[in-house]
C-alpha cells in the first residue's frame, strides 16, 4: 500500500506539500498540485484516517447501538441518524445487542477500541452493568427511548418520546369510541417505554371510570410473534375486550393476524391501536390506528446533541422529551352494538315473509304504453323478499328459520328444494291446498333496472303460527319482516320478538303506512329513497335528504335507520347522529336482490354485535356484489365471497 512518502517522491515534491494538498490546508502551485494529484492517481494512494485521527484526536466517527436490528422501529431511527452524520461529514459504526446484555459489553469495547468521538445507546432492556461501562467510556454520550442513571461526572443527554402520554392518547381514543373494556397487550416487563405506556392505558382507563385494567395485561416480547401470541390469549379470556392497546405496531401486526384467524373483523368487531407508527402500518389489513414517536426528530435530535458536546458547545447534560400523536386510520372503530349474541357464535335470525317464483325477463327496455319488445332471455329463478332475506342471511353464516305459505306445486316445491340448499330451517313454512304459490313478473333491463309486478298467491293467505314462531325467537338475535304478507301478521309477530327481547330488522316494502303500534317495535327501519320519502313524506334525493328524512323516521321509534341510495351508497342514523356511506361503483347486471342482500347483509352483522357502520359497509360490500350476476337469489353472494371484495370509501358524518 503506498505511503505519503511514495506520493513525495513519485511527484518530487516534500511530504509537507503531499500534506498541503491532500487537507487543502494551504495554497500550492497549480503545477506541483497536478504532480501530486497524478501521484496520487498512479499510485492508488488512499490517505490513513487512523493516522490523521491519532494526530488530531478525532475520528469523526460516531458508534450507535440498537437492541434489535430487524424492528423496523429502530431501523428508522437509525436511517434518520446516519443522514445527519453524513451531513455533518461524520461515519456511523452500528452494532446491533440483540437485546443481550453481554453482547452489548462487548459491542462498547470494540467502539471504545475504535477511538469513536461519540456514542449514541438504545439500551438492552436488562443489563444492569450499563450505567458503570458507559461511565468508564469518558466520552460524550446521548441515549435514546430509555433513560439511564449515569454517575454526575459523566451525565448523558437523553432523546425520547413521552411514553406514558402516548399510552393515555391511544386508550382516550378508544374510551372516545364507546369501548370500555380495553385490553393492553405491552412488552417485556421492567422495559421502562413499555411500563410507561401500560401506566398512560390505566390512568385513562381509571379516568374515565373504567378502574385500572385488572385482568386486562397481557405481555409480549415487542416481536409479530410475541404480539400474534398474546393476543391469542386476549381473545381466550371469558369475557374478550372489544379493543386492545398493542405497546408497539410490530406487536400490533401480530394481533392483527391472530384476530384474522379468529374470524374477528378489525375494527367491526375488535379495535386495535399501535405504538410507534412505523412505515409498515400504512399497509396493514385494516391500515393501523397507531401513536406516532417522531422517529426522524429523534434521531436528527440525537446527532445534534452529541456533536455539541464533541464540540466543546456544551457541557452540562440536556434531556429532551418529545410529544407523540395519534394517527387514525381503519383499526379502530365505535365499540360493537351487541344485540343479544357473541361475536365469536354463529348468530340466529328468524324472517318472517314472502316466497315466489320469479320470472324474470331480460330486455334492452321495457316497453312503453302500446309497445312489444323482445325479451333477450327469459329465467326462472326462486324469489319473493322473504326469501331472498333469508338466503342471504344463511349465506352471511347465520342460522336461519324461516315462516311463510307456498302452494301445493310445482313452484311451492322448487322453493323448498333451493331453502334446503341453503341449509335453512323450512318446517314454519306453511303449504296452501287451495291456492298456488306467489308469482313475480320482473322485467331487467340491460341498465340493471327493474319493473316487478307481484302476484301473492299463497303469501297472501299467510297466518301466523305463534307456536312455531316463539320458540325460534327465544335466543335469536334478530327477528326480519316485510310487508309481502298480511300486514296484520307482521305485526303479530313484532310484537311476538318485542316480548322474547329479539330486535326487529323491517323493511316496510311494498310501501304502505305503518301502524303506529308497529313503530315502537321496530329496532332498525330499512328504506329505500322512495320508501323514506313516502313514509316521513318529503322528498329524498340526496344524502342530505336522507339523512332528515331518517331522523324524522326514527322519531317514530326506531333505534336507527338505514336509508339505502342505490350505487350512491346508504345513510345511516342513531343516537349519534347520520353518517353517509358511499357506494362501491360496479357495472350492474340485475338489480333485483340488491336491497334484500343489503338488508341480510346488514342483519347477520348487527347479530353478530357489530356496530350499525360496520353492518352498513357489509350490506353495501355483499349488494354490490349481487347487482353484477342475474337472477334474484342466484346473485346473493357467500360470506367468503364478500369477504374478499372492495371495501367500500370511509364514511362521513352529515
Amino acid at each position: 500500500m503506498a505511503t505519503i512518502k511514495d506520493v513525495a517522491r513519485h511527484a518530487e515534491v516534500s511530504v509537507t506539500t503531499v500534506s498541503h494538498v491532500v487537507k487543502g490546508t494551504r495554497r500550492v502551485s497549480p503545477e506541483g498540485r497536478e504532480r501530486v494529484e497524478a501521484a496520487i492517481r498512479a499510485l492508488g494512494y488512499v490517505p490513513s484516517a487512523i493516522a490523521r485521527s491519532l494526530k488530531s484526536n478525532n475520528t469523526r466517527t460516531l458508534g450507535m447501538l440498537i437492541p434489535n436490528s430487524s424492528n423496523p422501529y429502530f431501523a428508522e431511527i437509525v436511517h434518520s441518524v446516519e443522514d445527519r452524520c453524513f451531513g455533518a461529514g461524520y461515519n456511523v459504526i452500528l452494532c446491533n445487542t440483540n437485546d443481550e446484555a453481554h453482547r452489548q459489553g462487548t459491542y462498547l469495547q470494540v467502539l471504545a477500541e475504535r477511538r469513536i468521538d461519540g456514542l449514541i445507546v438504545v439500551s438492552t432492556g436488562h443489563d444492569a452493568t450499563l450505567a458503570t461501562q458507559l461511565a468508564g467510556l469518558s466520552i460524550p454520550t446521548v441515549l435514546v427511548d430509555r433513560e439511564i442513571d449515569i454517575a454526575e461526572q459523566q451525565p448523558c443527554d437523553l432523546v425520547e418520546t413521552a411514553h406514558m402520554q402516548g399510552g393515555l392518547l391511544a386508550t382516550r381514543h378508544l374510551l372516545s369510541l364507546g369501548h370500555r373494556r380495553i385490553a393492553c397487550i405491552g412488552g417485556p416487563e421492567g422495559i421502562a417505554p413499555s411500563e410507561q405506556r401500560i401506566a398512560g392505558w390505566r390512568t385513562a382507563l381509571a379516568d374515565a371510570g373504567c378502574g385500572t385494567g385488572e385482568g386486562l395485561l397481557w405481555h409480549g416480547n415487542f416481536t409479530s410473534q410475541g404480539g400474534y401470541e398474546a393476543m391469542h390469549a386476549v381473545l381466550r379470556a371469558p369475557e374478550p375486550p372489544t379493543a386492545v392497546f398493542v405497546c408497539n405496531d410490530l406487536m400490533a401486526m401480530g394481533a392483527l393476524c391472530a384476530a384474522h384467524e379468529r374470524d374477528l373483523r378489525v375494527p367491526e368487531a375488535l379495535s386495535i391501536v399501535g405504538f410507534d407508527d412505523i412505515e409498515l402500518t400504512a399497509f396493514t389489513s385494516p391500515p393501523l390506528t397507531t401513536v406516532a414517536q417522531p422517529k426522524q426528530r429523534i434521531g436528527a435530535l440525537a446527532v445534534d446533541m452529541l456533536l455539541e458536546r464533541i464540540d466543546g458547545k456544551r457541557q452540562d447534560a440536556r434531556k429532551v422529551m418529545l410529544q407523540p400523536e395519534l394517527r387514525v386510520r381503519a383499526s379502530t372503530a365505535h365499540a360493537p352494538r351487541r344485540c343479544g349474541m357473541s361475536p365469536t357464535h354463529t348468530p340466529r335470525i328468524a324472517v318472517v315473509g314472502s316466497l315466489n317464483m320469479d320470472l324474470v325477463l331480460q330486455v334492452q327496455h321495457a316497453p312503453g304504453p302500446g309497445e312489444t319488445v323482445l325479451a333477450d332471455a327469459l329465467h326462472l329463478v326462486p324469489g319473493g323478499k322473504g326469501g331472498n332475506q333469508a338466503v342471504a342471511c344463511a349465506r352471511q353464516g347465520a342460522q336461519l328459520a324461516l315462516f311463510g305459505r307456498v302452494g301445493d306445486d310445482g313452484y311451492g316445491h322448487t322453493l323448498r328444494a333451493g331453502l334446503d340448499a341453503d341449509g335453512i330451517d323450512h318446517s314454519g313454512v306453511q303449504t296452501d291446498t287451495e291456492t298456488t304459490t306467489g308469482v313475480a313478473a320482473i322485467t331487467v333491463e340491460a341498465t340493471g333496472q327493474n319493473r316487478i309486478v307481484v302476484v301473492p298467491g299463497a303469501n297472501g293467505r299467510f297466518v301466523l303460527d305463534a307456536a312455531a314462531l316463539g320458540p325460534a325467537l327465544q335466543g335469536a338475535g334478530g327477528l326480519v319482516l316485510q310487508f309481502e304478507t298480511p300486514l296484520p301478521q307482521v305485526l303479530a309477530a313484532a310484537e311476538m320478538a318485542h316480548a322474547a327481547g329479539c330486535p326487529v330488522v323491517l323493511n316496510p316494502s311494498p310501501i304502505q303506512p305503518l301502524p303506529e303500534a308497529l313503530w315502537p317495535r321496530v329496532h332498525t327501519l330499512v328504506v329505500n329513497e322512495v320508501e323514506a320519502a313516502a313514509l316521513a313524506g318529503q322528498s329524498v334525493t340526496t344524502p342530505a335528504d336522507a339523512a332528515q328524512a331518517a331522523q324524522a323516521l326514527r322519531a317514530k321509534g326506531p333505534a336507527q335507520v338505514v336509508v339505502t341510495l342505490g350505487a350512491a351508497g346508504a345513510v345511516a342514523a342513531d343516537a349519534a347522529g347520520n353518517r353517509y356511506h358511499p357506494g362501491l361503483v360496479v357495472k350492474a347486471v340485475d338489480t333485483t336482490a340488491a336491497g334484500d342482500t343489503f338488508l341480510g347483509a346488514l342483519a347477520v352483522a348487527l347479530t353478530r354485535g357489530e356496530p350499525l357502520d360496520a353492518a352498513v359497509r357489509e350490506g353495501i360490500r355483499a349488494s354490490a356484489l349481487c347487482v353484477t350476476h342475474p337472477g334474484a337469489q342466484p346473485s346473493i353472494p357467500t360470506r367468503a365471497a364478500v369477504a374478499h371484495s372492495p371495501q367500500p370509501p370511509a364514511w362521513s358524518p352529515l
